[in-house]
């Protein structure tokens, strides 16, 4: 596994659309988290996911923000609601 250059909090960022995909989007997760996990840590790569990652804020967005300006990767989960969605299209935009 490559590892993440040191300014980064997160090696993915989870987009996707919480009525088509709220249901595999915690599994995707768990299974990164799992994925070539070595025996001794918690999780092999961090992944952000706004219903896990964040907390109920009234900077949401900024919030949002920050996470993608500190995330390797965007994971982008491309469903027909997700290209609907204005803000998955925000996290597309802003990445």
């Amino acid at each position: 596994m490559a590892s993440r250059p040191p300014d980064n909090k997160y090696e993915g960022f989870l987009s996707y659309s919480h009525a088509a995909d709220g249901t595999l989007a915690p599994e995707l997760q768990s299974a990164l988290h799992g994925f070539a996990k070595p025996w001794y840590r918690v999780r092999a790569i961090r992944i952000f996911r706004d219903k896990t990652s964040l907390s109920a804020t009234p900077s949401l967005w900024p919030s949002i923000e920050a996470a993608l300006r500190n995330s390797q990767f965007l994971l982008l989960m491309a469903s027909p609601d997700a290209a609907k969605s204005h803000w998955v299209g925000k996290e597309v935009e802003t990445f």
